[in-house]
C-alpha cells in the first residue's frame, strides 16, 4: 500500500533542500539623487542568482539595508519596483533579481549604507554589499554626485592555461575618473571575499583584471568597489576633493569561471 503521508513529507523536503542549492553568483549597486537639492537617494540593486526559473516562489528574501556611517537604518526593506525577475541565461544558469529602492537620510554630506542577503539554509552564507554616498552638491555640476554604473554580468568564462584580460564595463555620469579596488571584511563583501586566488591581478585605474592562466579549473570570486574621483579639485557639499580623492563608491561582485577546453 502507498505511503501517502511519507510522499507528501519527502515532497515538502525536496522543495525545502530544492532552495538549498540555489546560490548568488554576483550582484552590484548603483545610485542617484532623487532631485538636486534632496536628501534622498534613488538605489538600484541587481542580484544574479543561480537558475532560470524566475518566479515569486523561488526569489531569494528581500535583502535589508542598514546604516554603516552617519545615517539611519531603515525600518523597513527595500520596495520591490519594476523588474523582480529579469534576463535570464541557460547557458550559464543564472537570472536577475531586481530591487529598487529610495532611501532618505537626515542631512547632506558622507554615509554608508550596507545591503545583507542571507543565501541558503545548510550551511547559510553571507552577502554583503557596501556603498557610500556624498549628497553634497557639486561646485562643478551644481547638484549631488552620481554614482558610478556598472553593466558586468555574474559569470565570465575563460579557458584555464591561458592569460587573459577582462576590462570591467563602467560610466560614471559626471565624467570622474573612475578607480576600481578589491574589497575588504566582512562589512564589505561578507562571505564573498574568500575564493580569490593569486592567479589574477587588479590594475586599479584602469578597472582591468588579468588573470595568469595558473588557477585550473575552478570558481574565482571577485568583489571589487569602483570608486570615483574628480579629474580636478572640487567641493562637494563643505568638503575639499582633490584628484586622489574618492566621492563615493558602490560594489561589483561576479565569478570568474576557469574552466580546461578539450
Amino acid at each position: 500500500m502507498i505511503n501517502f503521508n511519507l510522499i507528501s513529507a519527502v515532497g515538502v523536503c525536496l522543495l525545502f533542500f530544492s532552495r538549498v542549492e540555489a546560490r548568488i553568483f554576483g550582484g552590484h549597486v548603483t545610485w542617484r539623487p532623487v532631485a538636486a537639492s534632496s536628501t534622498q537617494v534613488y538605489l538600484d540593486v541587481t542580484t544574479f542568482y543561480e537558475g532560470t526559473t524566475c518566479t515569486p516562489g523561488n526569489l531569494l528574501e528581500v535583502p535589508l539595508w542598514s546604516c554603516s556611517t552617519s545615517c539611519t537604518t531603515p525600518s523597513s526593506r527595500p520596495s520591490q519596483l519594476g523588474t523582480t525577475c529579469g534576463i535570464t541565461d541557460t547557458e550559464d544558469n543564472w537570472s536577475i533579481n531586481h530591487f529598487q529602492d529610495t532611501y532618505t537620510v537626515s542631512a547632506t554630506g558622507q554615509f554608508s549604507l550596507t545591503l545583507t542577503e542571507n543565501v541558503g539554509f545548510f550551511p547559510q552564507t553571507k552577502r554583503t554589499f557596501l556603498s557610500s554616498f556624498d549628497n553634497g552638491i557639486r561646485s562643478d555640476t551644481g547638484r549631488p554626485n552620481y554614482s558610478p554604473v556598472v553593466t558586468q554580468d555574474p559569470i565570465i568564462r575563460i579557458k584555464s592555461g591561458c592569460a587573459t584580460t577582462i576590462k570591467i564595463p563602467v560610466t560614471d555620469n559626471d565624467g570622474d575618473n573612475l578607480f576600481c579596488r578589491y574589497a575588504t571584511g566582512a562589512v564589505e563583501c561578507g562571505d564573498f571575499c574568500t575564493g580569490t586566488t593569486s592567479a589574477i591581478a587588479l590594475v586599479g585605474n584602469t578597472c582591468t583584471i588579468t588573470y595568469d592562466g595558473t588557477a585550473g579549473a575552478s570558481d574565482i570570486n571577485v568583489a571589487l568597489m569602483i570608486e570615483d574621483r574628480p579629474t580636478s579639485t572640487l567641493t562637494v557639499g563643505s568638503r575639499s576633493v582633490t584628484t586622489s580623492d574618492t566621492i563615493t563608491a558602490v560594489p561589483l561582485q561576479f565569478t570568474i569561471k576557469s574552466q580546461y577546453v578539450v
